[in-house]
């Protein structure tokens, strides 16, 4: 089944041209050992973590032992079969603290960047939307991990219905722009 992922749904041209291709490839190689460690301690495993990005790591595990109740799922992959779109979740799990300090199911996605971008939320509610029926996940948000080790900033989805409404309607332009299916 080839599927729209969500990150390419909601990546139309962003202004990343401009960026220098080492510099894009660098964040991107940060990115992926910082989920593969996070991965790896949600699950219970060790995992080896190069010496610049022990301080994601860290941040991550300070966030995960004060909130996560319970790991539902860590790198689901998620597809949302009315819509037809596919979406990797980096933890699904029961998590405390959601606002008012209640426990909820929530989809969350580890971000290295010091910048939140609303793009974020729509990724992230259309994982959540994804992820309703099969796991119960009722909430979404951004997990900004810091580099020097301190608790990240926990970025919920502040309004679910009008983030996926936005995110369905990038859905509907990429189905259109990439064979009419709009």
């Amino acid at each position: 089944m080839n599927l729209p992922r969500v990150t390419t749904i909601i990546n139309p041209p962003s202004g990343f041209e401009a960026i220098p291709p080492d510099v894009l490839a660098a964040a991107g190689e940060r990115g992926t050992a910082v989920h593969e460690a996070c991965a790896a301690y949600a699950l219970g495993l060790w995992s080896p973590v190069p010496d610049d990005l022990q301080g994601y790591f860290d941040s991550f595990k300070r966030y995960f032992d004060s909130y996560v109740v319970d790991v539902i799922a860590v790198e689901a992959e998620l597809i949302h079969p009315a819509f037809r779109y596919v979406g990797h979740a980096d933890l699904i799990a029961s998590v405390r603290g959601y606002l008012t300090g209640f426990t909820v199911v929530a989809v969350l996605d580890y971000k290295t960047p010091l910048t939140h971008t609303p793009k974020w939320n729509m990724q992230c509610a259309g994982y959540v939307e994804a992820a309703k029926e099969q796991y119960g996940a009722s909430v979404g948000g951004a997990l900004q991990l810091r580099k020097d080790g301190g608790l990240p900033k926990m970025t919920w989805v502040p309004d679910q219905n009008k983030a996926f409404a936005a995110f369905l309607g990038m859905l509907n332009g990429y189905n259109y722009v990439n064979g009419g299916k709009g």
